[in-house]
């Protein structure tokens, strides 16, 4: 994902997309 100007990193990648099908 773009978050604003800045490309996330692989982990924040992963752990947005552990989060979001966690709830």
């Amino acid at each position: 994902h773009l978050y604003g100007k800045v490309k996330l990193t692989w982990f924040e990648e992963i752990f947005e997309e552990y989060h979001f099908i966690s709830l």
